[in-house]
């Protein structure tokens, strides 16, 4: 027997736990998902100000106003990319700025903007803690 490459029998990986999502929870064409359903993905068709605005509020971001004024006055890719950014560090969610942009080009199609807004109301009803998905939280 050739004993000097001895391995132990068992490898233990440590991997922290998570309840948060690796990617958004209401990926393309989910944009009638839940918590929001049609009714989000209306707002965020026909008043997508408003709709940034809430989502930034939810998520706590104190530069909510800046993302309606900027979809008021033109900019509302940008103001989908950088809310999607905002949104992704809160919940943790591994997609960079680059994706944000490319899903926002196709986002008439993708409804990237409807899975954002959907995104940051998870972020409120699970709380900054990040409670499980569809777990209450009890005493609060």
């Amino acid at each position: 027997k050739n004993t000097n490459n001895l391995q132990a029998p068992f490898h233990f990986q440590t991997k922290a736990l998570s309840t948060m999502p690796e990617k958004f929870t209401n990926g393309p064409f989910g944009c009638c998902g839940e918590p929001g359903g049609a009714g989000t993905c209306f707002i965020t068709a026909c008043c997508p100000c408003f709709a940034y605005y809430t989502a930034a509020e939810d998520i706590g971001d104190s530069n909510s106003a800046l993302y309606c004024v900027g979809t008021l006055l033109g900019f509302g890719p940008c103001m989908v990319c950088l809310l999607a950014d905002k949104v992704a560090q809160a919940r943790n969610i591994e997609q960079d700025m680059p994706m944000h942009a490319l899903c926002t080009c196709c986002d008439c199609v993708t409804c990237f903007s409807c899975a954002v807004v959907n995104e940051a109301k998870l972020f409120k009803l699970e709380g900054a803690g990040g409670a499980p998905e569809g777990g209450k939280m009890e005493g609060r």
